[in-house]
């Protein structure tokens, strides 16, 4: 087996920055990136390409990942849990049936 080479010893060894900032490693590079085809047609990425200006299209695809995983999570965080709704819609049924009782047991 062969040694590592510096700079994945150091990309590995890298502690990861407390901020939303990815940690970037040699010539720009996110350590632990991936790479992902994009299916789109040609007048779309020549589109896209355009939309980029000088900013790689893997950067800004990056980006664009990253907002939408932010996103993601915000909402999660926001919608309540499914336990939780369940809870609020029984505690409002009780709280009709209650009303009902009492309403019924007035009339007579």
């Amino acid at each position: 087996m062969g040694r590592k080479s510096r700079v994945k010893r150091q990309r590995v060894q890298a502690p990861r920055a407390a901020s939303s900032e990815p940690v970037r490693g040699v010539a720009g590079v996110y350590a632990g990136a991936r790479v992902a085809r994009v299916a789109v047609d040609d007048e779309t990425w020549a589109a896209f390409r355009e939309l980029c200006g000088a900013t790689p299209a893997s950067v800004r695809l990056g980006e664009l990942v990253s907002a939408e995983v932010e996103r993601m999570n915000r909402d999660r965080a926001d919608a309540p849990s499914a336990l939780a709704a369940l809870r609020a819609i029984h505690d409002h049924a009780a709280v009709l049936e209650t009303f009902v009782r009492q309403s019924q047991s007035e009339t007579r």
